[in-house]
């Protein structure tokens, strides 16, 4: 076990079972019940049960080894215990480190196969865990497509960032937020991905009958060799946001290329996007659980579409490959939620659909694409391009 003098030892986040013994690391995991609470049909809006690890270390660090099971109201715990090494000397060790542990375990229960009849599953997947992988989601073709889209767009952003500063930490690019209008809906690529033949059906089953707008598109890229972590963070935190079981805004990203463990896959936390905004936030840097920096979605197949709740706590992790790691997306919002359009590029929290599509853009789009494109499309002529004042760390 790891000495309780070490300085990188675990500081704890959230209060476990007494039975989870603190010389060990804890590692609560929410999960809500999607059950019915009582009799008046109302959902419990407390947890229901915690996921709980508990890491042991080995010297070498060669193997992994999974012991899971569910702490239930009725269940007793239990505990899911991890291999990792003790303390990271050096890069080479950090990266045999996460080539052992870095990865969701059990990944594929996340995952689906696109289309309509796997669409309400991965909705119930969705509401229970805050994201839902859909493979295959990407035709090869398509998929290249946005790939050299992501690698021009990338391309024009760093004429404007000569030291890589980036607007989300050092070496790390949010698309949208580097652009003039707060968005890549201009680009056919992007617009592209507002219907989408494997992710439609489930968007259709997780925004139910009030139905839902595209209401942006970006995404992000973390250049190669960068080795810090992003804090954990949720993209929507408004005044009210939390108030419905219903996920206000969903975001669709796409892997270009494969995820793996060493080129800055997404670490997430299924569950976060139920706790309550006013007793709940995503801890701090030095305050993160350990173990919750290996919860990444990797590996995953290029084509794939990451469905994830906008409340959902989630992270960037280093990219050590050589490579850049892009992971574009399309975003989404409930008609209940966003109230209308407008003309000023600002990113909002998506109560307001930005007008940043072009017409010809928009035309090119399917009956449905257009459709629930309708707010976002812009008949006056617009400024697109990269910002110039990203140099400035935005």
């Amino acid at each position: 076990q790891r000495p309780a003098s070490s300085s990188s030892a675990c500081k704890p986040y959230a209060v476990l079972p007494a039975s989870c013994s603190p010389a060990r690391f804890s590692l609560p995991m929410p999960f809500y019940d999607q059950r019915q609470g009582s009799s008046s049909g109302q959902r419990p809006a407390c947890v229901a049960g915690l996921f709980s690890a508990a890491a042991t270390l080995s010297p070498k660090g060669r193997r992994r080894r999974w012991r899971r099971t569910v702490l239930g109201q009725t269940s007793s715990p239990r505990t899911c215990c991890i291999i990792v090494s003790a303390e990271l000397r050096t890069l080479d060790e950090f990266r045999g480190d996460l080539r052992i542990v870095n990865g969701l375990p059990d990944l594929d229960r996340f995952a689906v196969t696109g289309g309509e009849g796997n669409a309400a599953k991965a909705a119930r997947m969705f509401r229970r865990h805050g994201f839902v992988i859909i493979l295959d989601a990407l035709p090869p073709t398509q998929c290249d497509a946005l790939l050299a889209g992501c690698r021009r767009e990338a391309s024009e952003i760093l004429e404007h960032d000569p030291t890589r500063r980036g607007n989300r930490g050092l070496g790390r690019f949010s698309f949208g937020a580097s652009q003039k209008t707060g968005h890549l809906l201009h680009c056919s690529e992007w617009a592209a991905l507002a219907d989408l033949d494997a992710v439609t059906p489930v968007l259709r089953k997780v925004f139910g009958e009030d139905g839902y707008i595209c209401a942006g598109a970006g995404g992000d890229f973390v250049l190669d060799r960068v080795i810090n972590y992003q804090q954990l963070h949720m993209d929507l935190n408004a005044p009210t946001s939390h108030d419905r079981a219903d996920a206000p805004v969903v975001t669709v990203n796409i892997t270009v290329t494969p995820l793996t463990w060493e080129n800055g896959p997404t670490r997430i936390i299924p569950g976060t996007h139920r706790l309550s905004r006013n007793s709940f936030s995503p801890p701090r840097d030095d305050a993160e659980n350990e173990l919750w920096r290996y919860f990444t979605m990797c590996p995953l197949p290029a084509g794939s579409a990451i469905v994830r709740d906008n409340r959902t706590w989630h992270g960037g992790t280093p990219n050590l490959s050589s490579e850049v790691r892009f992971l574009p997306n399309c975003e989404f919002a409930a008609r209940w939620w966003c109230r209308g359009s407008t003309s000023v590029h600002w990113r909002n929290p998506w109560l307001l659909a930005p007008k940043c599509m072009p017409r010809s853009v928009y035309e090119g789009l399917s009956s449905y694409g257009r459709y629930i494109c309708r707010e976002v499309v812009a008949d006056g002529d617009l400024e697109y391009g990269a910002r110039s004042d990203l140099g400035d760390g935005l």
